[in-house]
């Protein structure tokens, strides 16, 4: 049973085509040593965890309707391949609470292909430049599940940017930063991204579509 006393975390997860492998980010979160979280699943309407109400589909609405279902304090979305450190959460929430004026908080994070670790590659390693001009130099700093959000905060400025059809997260965080939110940087490794050759959204953001909205966003 949940410790009453530990906030609720909401890990949010698109998914669609991933049967393969969302199992293993299941597995993941099943194993965590943190134990009150709520994980949302927002799928195609033929699997029933729960469909996607409007009629938009992307990431960024799977991840805004996800947001509105969740209830708990801090927020963690996820790709339906990506992995926790079985601390993750734990360590993570347990940050939060410690210093508990931050709207998020972002620890690091490695690439891996078939098993954490067989690649060794970090995804984010701090610099001294400021992580606003790395996201506008393309030097990304974090991704989505580097990050824990105070849920108020996430909501507070609004959530994903529904229209893009890509960078979604990277918008996010930009216009996060600009607002003035406050966050740490962990230097520690807690989660895993998974770097595939079939991945569909790295070839549908050389489409036309995508440029354009990307030509956009930087100019």
């Amino acid at each position: 049973m949940s410790n009453k006393k530990e906030p609720l975390v909401s890990i949010i997860i698109p998914t669609y085509n991933r049967a393969g492998l969302i199992v293993f980010t299941l597995d993941s979160l099943i194993n965590q040593t943190y134990k009150n979280i709520e994980v949302i699943i927002i799928a195609d309407k033929r699997f029933s965890f729960r469909k996607r109400v409007s009629a938009k589909k992307g990431a960024s609405v799977c991840r805004n309707e996800g947001l509105r279902y969740s209830t708990g304090k801090y927020i963690l979305f996820l790709d339906s391949d990506d992995l926790l450190s079985y601390s993750c959460i734990k360590d993570r929430t347990a940050f939060m609470e410690r210093n508990n004026t931050l709207d998020f908080s972002v620890n690091y994070g490695e690439i891996f292909e078939n098993t954490p670790g067989d690649k060794g590659i970090l995804l984010n390693i701090k610099t001294l430049t400021q992580d606003l001009d790395r996201f506008l130099d393309l030097d990304i700093p974090w991704l989505l599940n580097n990050v824990l959000w105070k849920r108020e905060s996430i909501l507070k400025i609004g959530g994903f940017d529904e229209n893009l059809p890509s960078w979604q997260d990277w918008e996010l965080h930009i216009r996060a930063l600009i607002l003035g939110l406050k966050y740490r940087f962990i230097k520690t490794v807690d989660c895993y991204t998974r770097i595939t050759i079939s991945d569909t959204i790295g070839k549908n953001s050389l489409s036309d579509t995508h440029l354009i909205s990307h030509e956009k966003l930087v100019t």
